[in-house]
């Protein structure tokens, strides 16, 4: 296993029984994959994980497209639990504004938000709520093919 997916794996909470799984990748998650940036920083680094971040959330973001109800409720039931676990801590203000963004902005104005490529976009992402839109095996395709692209 390498160095970057296994620092990927701590930082996602990934299980590690899903990694290598040698599965076909779907037309969608190969799209989402190629249309990332044609050169890559170093594999590990915080710049690949934020690009690969920036990559998921193009994904989620074609799901928040098709189920928007789904996806913002599983959103919300995150945001729910996570800030009773971290209340009392600066964790919460993070949530919060995630809290106020699924509250304020549309559909499009979301998509926009968690595909925006910049510090902004970076900064939403590393709080986000969308976790568990993609499955297990989903994320390790897109990890998968990610990395395979990057020693190309």
């Amino acid at each position: 296993m390498s160095v970057f997916r296994f620092s990927w794996i701590l930082i996602s909470g990934l299980s590690l029984s899903h990694t290598g799984c040698g599965c076909k990748f779907s037309g969608v998650i190969i799209r989402a994959v190629m249309n990332t940036t044609k050169t890559f920083p170093p594999i590990g680094s915080q710049q690949f994980l934020d690009q690969l971040a920036l990559v998921y959330h193009r994904e989620i973001a074609a799901r928040l497209m098709d189920s928007p109800v789904e996806v913002i409720g599983l959103a919300r039931e995150n945001l729910r639990r996570w800030i009773q676990v971290h209340e009392g801590t600066g964790t919460v203000y993070a949530l919060k504004e995630w809290q106020i963004l699924l509250d304020t902005k549309s559909i499009p104005e979301l998509v926009a938000i968690i595909t925006e490529d910049s510090d902004e976009g970076q900064r939403l992402r590393q709080s986000t709520p969308f976790a568990g839109v993609l499955s297990d095996h989903e994320r390790t395709e897109i990890m998968t093919l990610y990395e395979e692209r990057a020693f190309a």
